[in-house]
Formats: structure tokens, sequence, C-alpha cells
């Protein structure tokens, strides 16, 4: 089986904090209340997108020419 993690995936890009962890932006962020505010309150939404480990796979994997992920020197 080829490579078909996250970190080659041409929709996933990583936190430069968190090299290994990063968004999926295969599809449009998903609405989600801030912590532990109140979701009545309409400031309390914000727009999402999942957070997966650049090892994670999906069924929707597309390559692309520049993986991403932790940097090596």
């Amino acid at each position: 089986m080829s490579d078909q993690h996250c970190s080659s995936c041409r929709w996933w890009v990583p936190h430069y904090v968190y090299g290994s962890v990063g968004e999926c932006r295969r599809h449009a962020p998903r609405p989600a209340v801030k912590g532990s505010v109140n979701a009545e309150d309409e400031d309390a939404w914000q727009a999402i997108w999942p957070d997966t480990s650049s090892d994670d796979w999906c069924g929707e994997h597309e390559p692309t020419d520049t993986p991403r992920g932790l940097k090596t020197e």
C-alpha cells in the first residue's frame, strides 16, 4: 500500500506549532462551540476544520507533490 497519510494529502495543512498535527481542509469548516461557553450566545460559535495527525488516513486522500509535516534538517 502506498503512503496515503494526511501528511501526503493535498487537503492537509499542518499546525506549525505542532508539526505532526494539522487541519483537514477537504470539506468546509464545521460550526463548533468555543470551549465551555453557552451555546445560545451568538459569539460562542466558530468555524473549525477537523484536526488530524500527520499519520492518520481516510478514504478521500489526494496526493500532493509536497508532503508536509515535521521539518527535517
